[in-house]
């Protein structure tokens, strides 16, 4: 039993070929040997296929589900996959036959893709997490957590390493593809942000990430000293950031706007800036501009060919793609791939938010309102504004929450007009003053003074909460949020005077000790819907947590009656107020019901994944051990779970019954005839006396065989997992 155990130390590995490249997540790649490209449509909720083998020209466009974001090919099984956002699930499609083959679900917020040989990974920026999943069999075989809003995914070329780029923070998570783990955070700076793409060198040492630098502690808000489109190198082999050879694109090229995505070939790496509406050529040899190319509305994804003579870019709001040669650097035509079904004025409105190419919006194409507005989110900062500092609102359901700004001092949303032009450096989309003397909420409305704003503010009033920040209840204990529902809507608490369904606000302005400032001013009353999406909080991002809230809520009772409840009651409090239900109504729709999970294929790789959990409280008199085992596979497989005490001659099999001593008949802990989702089981939960296991480190093993086959043959192990605890004296 003991000889058995030992060999449960050594690991299984399967090794896998290397591509020519590597694999990085895009809303547009070139497939099948150059000939076809396939993008995909955000606002009409489809894909297009494009074909290059003679004069480039659309041949198909296929429905899928709602804000499609991203697309891969796995070439093997001819595969499209495609990640639709507001769905929380992927559409895949036959290559060959342009048919929907099914969907899977996957957890919320789903934005990139990539994939190797066996395997693809998928980036879940309101998860916080990778989900896993085999290409044969679409089985989900794992789920990863990293750090928060995880967006753009890139595969080193022998797919050992996974990079992920988190959208507000900059940072980038180095996931070790063997064991599914993060084994490194590299830190690009507090202030880096809107980080969605990441860039690899031929040899993939060093990388490349177009970004978003936020100087929010600056007190002068002017546009070209808020925000500073840039370029952070990054050492992989280190896997620091070179952070003295960071480059501003203002540097090398003239002024652009969000840089969002980049691609390298040779020495060459490509800038596509979303906002400014154009292409940076970058000679990474020298670390000077060689090149600026004019593009379509909000360019979104890039690609280019094996060859490197072509890119092709994702023209996003035109429903276009722009071919561009790489040595006359030059836009040669463009493809038309949809017709993006809004009503005028709001794709005309929505052209407008997210650009700064146009010199009423921006001055030197510096900043547009989806630099802190992305999507029509927040930017998770805190600027200095004339009435002191202030917290980036999300502007989701706006059209449903004047009056606007911490004040409520704009009664409409056509008063962004002063902000257009007092810190944007725009000339405005109105002729005359900007509407807003003496004051936004005492002058006469701005609605109807221009096409322009009028359209503009169309745009904001349409934007909906994306469906994935509902549903929230199931991340916490029922018991704990039904009490603090109970808490919120006690008059005694008074939660819900002020934060009245459905909207949890009312439009008010109220005086509350919000913050430690001897001049408090009052503030509009925000809703609580979707809180757990806009950190930091109070009007000044004062308060880094909901808890640091209700912590100063406390100080005076001012802000709510919450001294009295004890930490339990304060806990189930926040539970409810970060889990609020959202009405359908105040979402965006998703197309999908249901979803249609594709026929499975037989695997070429057999892909297995077992990770324990275990959670251990030790005190004087008692020992509570509970361990639970997250396990998936593609084939039908035996799992053997093991528990050993490291140095000492203890050792039993664990079964589903429960320990078995050494020496009985090994008995599998679980079966599966079937390849198999993801799972989670309870393995022990044990609830001991101090003297009913000796103090020391324990071992866990888990081991994967296939269906049927002995344990004791160690070359036949799909997996082997191990975790480790130890018992204090």
């Amino acid at each position: 039993m003991k000889g058995l155990l030992q060999l449960l130390l050594l690991t299984v590995s399967v090794s896998v070929g290397a591509l020519n490249a590597y694999q990085r997540s895009s809303s547009i790649i070139v497939f099948e040997g150059d000939t076809k490209i396939a993008v995909v449509n955000q606002d009409s909720d489809t894909i297009s296929i494009v074909d290059l083998k003679k004069t480039p020209i659309k041949i198909t466009e296929i429905p899928v589900g709602s804000r499609p974001q991203s697309i891969s090919f796995d070439q093997t099984t001819k595969t499209l996959i495609v990640v639709n956002q507001n769905e929380d699930a992927l559409t895949f499609i036959n290559s060959e036959s342009y048919s929907i083959i099914g969907q899977k679900k996957t957890s919320r917020g789903p934005f990139g893709v990539v994939n190797d040989l066996s395997k693809f990974y998928v980036s879940n920026q309101l998860d916080n997490s990778i989900d896993v999943f085999d290409t044969s069999t679409f089985v989900h075989l794992a789920n990863i957590e990293v750090d928060s809003e995880p967006r753009g995914l890139a595969l080193s070329k022998n797919f050992r390493w996974l990079y992920a780029t988190h959208f507000k923070t900059g940072q980038v998570s180095v996931v070790d593809t063997q064991s599914y783990k993060v084994i490194s955070t590299i830190d690009l700076g507090s202030k880096a942000s809107l980080s969605q793409s990441i860039a690899i060198t031929e040899d993939g040492r060093t990388a490349f990430l177009p970004q978003t630098f936020v100087n929010d502690t600056n007190r002068n808000l002017q546009f070209d000293t808020t925000v500073f489109p840039s370029i952070s190198i990054v050492d992989l082999e280190k896997r620091v950031n070179l952070r003295k050879k960071r480059l501003g694109l203002d540097i090398f090229d003239e002024p652009v706007g969000i840089p969002i995505e980049a691609i390298l070939f040779d020495e060459s790496l490509y800038i596509l800036n979303a906002a400014s509406n154009d292409l940076s050529i970058l000679d990474i040899n020298t670390f000077s501009g060689s090149g600026h190319i004019e593009l379509g509305s909000h360019p979104l994804g890039i690609t280019i060919n094996s060859t490197g003579t072509k890119l092709y870019v994702d023209n996003s709001l035109d429903g276009t793609i722009s071919v561009i040669d790489t040595h006359s650097k030059e836009e040669t035509s463009v493809i038309e791939v949809t017709e993006i079904p809004l009503e005028p004025d709001l794709l005309a409105g929505k052209r407008l938010f997210n650009s700064s190419d146009d010199t009423r919006l921006a001055k030197d194409q510096w900043i547009a309102c989806a630099t802190c507005h992305f999507d029509g989110g927040a930017d998770l900062a805190s600027w200095f504004f004339p009435d002191g500092k202030r917290n980036t609102p999300s502007l989701y359901i706006a059209k449903h929450t004047p009056p606007f700004h911490w004040a409520g001092n704009l009664d409409e949303i056509h008063d962004v007009e002063e902000t257009i032009r007092n810190i944007q450096g725009g000339s405005g989309l109105t002729m005359g003053d900007h509407g807003c003397n003496p004051a936004c909420d005492q002058a006469q409305p701005n609605e109807g003074r221009s096409v322009g704003l009028d359209q503009l503010a169309t745009y904001v009033k349409s934007l909906l909460f994306p469906s994935s920040f509902n549903n929230l209840k199931k991340l916490k204990s029922s018991s704990d949020v039904l009490l603090g529902e109970k808490l919120f809507f006690d008059e005694e608490v008074g939660c819900s005077t002020c934060h009245a369904p459905p909207l949890y606000q009312d439009g008010r302005r109220h005086n509350v000790n919000l913050s430690l400032q001897l001049n408090k001013p009052a503030i509009d009353t925000p809703s609580l819907l979707a809180l757990s999406q806009t950190p930091p909080y109070l009007h000044d991002g004062s308060a880094k947590s909901i808890q640091d809230v209700i912590g100063l809520a406390s100080i005076d009772d001012s802000h709510g009656q919450v001294s009295h409840l004890s930490q339990h009651e304060s806990d189930s409090l926040i539970d409810f107020i970060m889990t609020i239900d959202i009405s359908e109504l105040l979402t965006v729709p998703r197309h999908y019901s249901s979803l249609q999970v594709p026929n499975k294929r037989e695997p070429y790789i057999q892909n297995v994944f077992a990770k324990f959990h275990v959670n251990l409280d030790q005190t004087d008199d008692h020992i509570q051990l509970d361990v639970k085992l997250s396990e998936s596979a593609n084939v039908p497989t035996d799992i053997y779970l093991a528990i050993e005490m490291v140095g000492e001659p203890f050792a039993a099999f664990i079964d589903s019954s429960g320990l078995v001593e050494s020496g009985a008949k090994t008995a599998p802990f679980a079966s599966h005839t079937n390849p198999h989702d993801l799972l989670t089981q309870n393995v022990l939960s044990l609830t001991l006396n101090r003297n009913d296991l000796a103090a020391g480190e324990y071992l866990l093993h888990s081991v994967s065989v296939n269906s049927g086959t002995s344990i004791f043959a160690r070359k036949l192990w799909l997996n082997h997992s191990t975790a480790k605890f130890s018992i204090d004296p």
